[in-house]
Formats: structure tokens, sequence, C-alpha cells
């Protein structure tokens, strides 16, 4: 693909066969690491991290004791075999690179744009060896061409490569004993037309959906979806933003525990001044105390700005009880007592909402249901009642009321750098499906999303260039883009399931032919 590609933004859309594009400001290599099998069950194989080159026979190459005067041969035969692999080619003449024999070349300017000296070639890998962290040892010279050769070249794909991470700001922020990185495909769904509702008033934008996911279909249903979804009008409103955090303190009896929950829950003016010492954007929202014999277990929400807020919260409760301890003969068991509910299935966060709570509705024209759906108002509503309220009831679900909400949490949290773990409360939603005068009306509930726009994945070059390419600003529209990628997806998929197609489609996108 060249770098004409059309740029996808808000209220636009790539036409068929073209990728969206980051921001021009966001820059992002590509990275292919090609695994190609030819007819006779040969293999030719490029890694990039461990880099190494096999040829046909399945013989290693660039032994890094070989001779340095072989080197040229080794040159030659890597070459021969880039030619030979028919997809290897195939990938490189669609994104309109240079020439073959032309690796050398960019493997010396490769290292003139990092403003090295241009050395003898010998000398190359012990140089790109440097650019790379310890546990990326590049075999030989060969490896080192190829492998910068595909890595080189900007292109507009929104990946990242290793050369695109920073190991320094890594380690001891989001990954300990950092070894590499797991490539995961990303994907497009959109545009996604929203009118947001906030105590100011409302507001139109339109979105881009960022999908990093292995299920093939997925995308196509969420754009089917979304596709219906555009024939009407969808508005979306966050209705709660506390993140929650819940210590449990011990006291010598129940007395002492009682009457400390008489004077917490009255929101006494050290509590909350004490709490936000956490951060400056931390806000006390919120104070529960449930006794359990002479130990009380805190439930203590706020407000996180931008961010997903765990760490800013656990900070604010550990300033807090710090405080307390002072006046009170409490003994500080954990920071955390389960009560908040982080990271596991709980009725508490399904009640009451943990994160951001967001609610969409939408109703769509009965043509719509006809033409772009392939069904009927009535048989959606029907099926979406027997499905995810009675079916959802009978395997005793937790907020599991929804037919896949998870599978398009996951795949946004993925793609813009939340924590993958909070799918466990993301996953908690209502479908509600009612036929209506001219169509079908639609509502999706989804009391818990944990996320933010700041800090933690959020901060990685490709994830924050995901967050801006989907066009929301903050982490509350963040939520409205989950919110409408979940309700499309379960449109899609109650669509679906009613006219007997799912396995169809499964069998005809998720099988490579």
């Amino acid at each position: 693909m060249s770098n004409s590609s059309p740029l996808v933004t808000p209220g636009s859309c790539s036409i068929m066969g073209e990728l969206p594009r980051v921001p021009s400001n966001i820059s992002l290599n590509l990275n292919h690491t090609p695994n190609t099998t030819t007819n006779d069950n040969t293999t030719d194989a490029f890694m990039v991290g461990s880099v190494s080159v096999s040829d046909p026979k399945g013989e290693s190459k660039g032994d890094p004791k070989s001779d340095p005067r072989k080197d040229s041969d080794m040159e030659i035969k890597t070459r021969e075999m880039l030619q030979e692999a028919s997809l290897t080619q195939k990938y490189v003449e669609s994104l309109d690179l240079p020439q073959l024999n032309d690796i050398e070349t960019h493997c010396v300017e490769t290292l003139q744009s990092l403003n090295l000296p241009t050395p003898p070639l010998r000398r190359v890998p012990p140089l790109l060896q440097s650019l790379y962290p310890p546990s990326f040892p590049l075999l030989s010279l060969s490896s080192v061409r190829c492998t910068r050769f595909l890595l080189s070249v900007p292109s507009s794909l929104p990946l990242s490569s290793p050369h695109s991470l920073n190991y320094a700001e890594i380690t001891g922020r989001n990954c300990d004993n950092c070894i590499g990185y797991i490539p995961l495909p990303l994907g497009h769904a959109g545009p996604l037309p929203l009118t947001i509702l906030t105590a100011e008033g409302k507001s139109d934008k339109i979105f881009n959906i960022p999908l990093a996911t292995t299920e093939g279909g997925l995308i196509a249903s969420i754009s089917r979806g979304l596709k219906a979804m555009r024939t009407g009008k969808t508005t979306a409103a966050v209705t709660q933003d506390v993140m929650t955090r819940s210590p449990v303190i011990e006291f010598e009896s129940l007395e002492l525990a009682v009457k400390f929950k008489g004077y917490v829950e009255e929101y006494p003016e050290d509590v909350r001044r004490e709490f936000e010492r956490g951060s400056r954007y931390l806000k006390l929202k919120e104070v529960e105390c449930k006794v359990v014999g002479r130990t009380c277990y805190l439930r203590l929400g706020g407000e996180t700005g931008e961010a997903m807020g765990m760490n800013m919260i656990s900070k604010g409760s550990e300033s807090l009880l710090k405080h307390l301890q002072k006046t009170w003969p409490l003994k500080i068991l954990s920071v955390s007592g389960n009560y908040c509910c982080d990271k596991k299935p709980s009725a508490l966060n399904f009640i009451k909402g943990r994160g951001k709570s967001v609610t969409l509705e939408c109703t769509l024209p009965t043509s719509t249901v006809l033409n772009v759906l392939k069904t009927t108002p009535e048989k959606m509503c029907k099926l979406n009642y027997y499905k995810n309220s009675i079916g959802s009831s009978l395997a005793c679900t937790i907020g599991g009321c929804n037919a896949q909400a998870a599978n398009v949490v996951a795949a946004i949290y993925l793609a813009t750098g939340q924590d993958p773990a909070h799918v466990v409360e993301g996953s908690q939603c209502v479908t509600v499906m009612e036929v209506v005068e001219g169509g079908l009306y639609v509502s999706v509930t989804l009391p818990s999303l944990c996320l933010g726009t700041v800090g933690g994945g959020t901060e990685l070059k490709a994830q924050k260039g995901m967050i801006e390419y989907s066009g929301a600003e903050g982490g509350r529209e963040l939520a409205c883009v989950v919110g409408g990628g979940v309700m499309a997806g379960e449109i899609s998929l109650v669509a679906a399931l009613v006219e007997g197609e799912l396995v169809k489609a499964h069998m005809e996108l998720n099988r490579k032919k």
C-alpha cells in the first residue's frame, strides 16, 4: 500500500481495500514477520527479535562464528530465498518498496539516519546489535539486512515495531523482565456517529473504533451493526464516573466497628481531605462501610480525571487509613479487601457500577432491519428476550444479559492500552430490544467500564495513537465509543443468530481459504 492512502478521520470512512491511518503526527513503523511455507513444505522464516534465516532445507544460516568473508555468499542466498518465497514477494510488492537488491543500501542508510558512521559491512551486526535490547541477539549480517529491510520503510499501517518501544520507559511501568512484545492484528470499524449527553448539554461527534483481535468475523459483524445504526440516531450518556477501592480494617470489638461506620459514612472533612491527598485529580464521591463482626470493609469511590485511576485511588485509600490510625484503634488488614470489587465477577459492580457507567440507545427503521440485517424487528426482539434475558438467567450470569459484549470490550481495550483484566467488569451489559412504531428500539447499558486515556498502557506509542485515532477526547468519550461498538456487535450477532447465519459467517470469515 502506498503512503497516499486516505486518512480516516471522524466523519469519513476508508474505501474497500484501503486501511485507515493514524493521525499524521503519530509516527508508527511497519512490523511484518512472515512465516511462509512453500508447496513442497519448505519454510522461509524471518523472525523479528531473535532474528533467524532458514534455508529451504531447514539448515541454519548465519552462525556468528562463521567466516566474515562468506557474508557475500549469504547475501546472495538470502536474496534468492526472498525471491522464491511468493508470499513475502507479494507482500513487498504490495507495499511498493524498493527492489530486493537494495537491502544492503537500506541497511547502511538506516545506520546513517541514526547518525552512525557507515562501516565496513562485516561491522554492521555489532552496531545494529547495540540498538536492540540485550535479549534480542542478531545472528548474522544476512539476518540484519532482511529484518531491517522489512522494518525500516515507513508505512501508514497502524502497527508498531520493536524500535518504537522505549524499553527504558516500559521497565518499571508496563512490564518487568521485558523480553519483547506480542503483535496483535489491528482492525478498524466505523464511522460511529454519536449524540453524547452531558451535564452541559449534548454534542454530535463521529468516532472510529480501533479493535485488536484474532477472531475473524468480529470486525465484519461490528461493521454491519454500525451500518444499521447509521440509519438512525444513536445517543450515549455516561451516567456515573466513580472508581472504587475497598480497604479492610479490624477493631477490637463489634462496638468499635459500628461506631467507626457511623463516623466515616458522614463524610467528615478530614476523610475527604486525606483521601484526596492521593492526587490533585482525585475527588471523593462516596464512602460505604460494611460491618462484618469486628471488621469493616470500606468502599471508597472517587473520580480520577482522565486516568482509569486504580493506582490513584489506592494511594488515596492508603493516605486515609494512615490518618485514621491516629484517632481510631484500628488495624489495617489490607488496602484491598475485595469489596471494590476489582477484576472479579461481582453483583455489587453490576448494581452500583464501577469506573464509567454508560448507556446508549438507537431506533433502527424497519427498512434497515429488513435490508441490512436481513431479518425483522419482531424476530430480533423475541430472540433477545429468550437468549439474553431468560438464557442468561438460567445460567445465573452476573450481569451477562448480552450476546457478546466482552468480545468488543476486549478488542478495544487491547487496541487502546487498557488493562485487559478489566474485561471481567466490562462484560457486564444489559441489551434491550423492543418493537416500536416504525422499527426496532435497541439499548445497551454497561455499568462498569474501567478505562482511561492517560497512564498505564495508554502511554505506549501505538496505543496512544489508537486513542487519538478513535477521536475520543477523554475517558468518558472513550467509554461511549466502547458502548457504541458493543451495541453494533449486539445488533449484528442477534440478527445473524435469528436467521441461522452464525456458523456460515464464521466458516467464511474465520477460516483461511
